[in-house]
């Protein structure tokens, strides 16, 4: 489940769990000092494995959402 969390924010397990400070090859661009983030990470331990994996569906879906935003943002500035 938590490999599942890290694969839906572009991170690596050993992030979220404070082993390292590298997020992970690639630059990711999430502020994971962000307090609402921490408190969401907090909240998550105590949810059901449904409600986990619901919830790595919900960012998984906000993340299609925004590269689609920004796929037509890119053709609207080159039109």
């Amino acid at each position: 489940m938590l490999k599942d969390l890290a694969d839906a924010l572009n991170t690596t397990t050993d992030y979220l769990l404070g082993r390292t400070e590298n997020i992970s090859s690639e630059q990711v661009e999430y502020d994971f000092n962000d307090p609402d983030l921490q408190i969401a990470f907090k909240d998550a331990s105590d949810f059901s494995e449904e409600a986990r994996q619901e919830t790595i569906n919900f960012i998984n879906y906000i993340k299609q959402k925004e590269k689609m935003k920004k796929a037509v943002n890119q053709k609207t500035k080159l039109i």
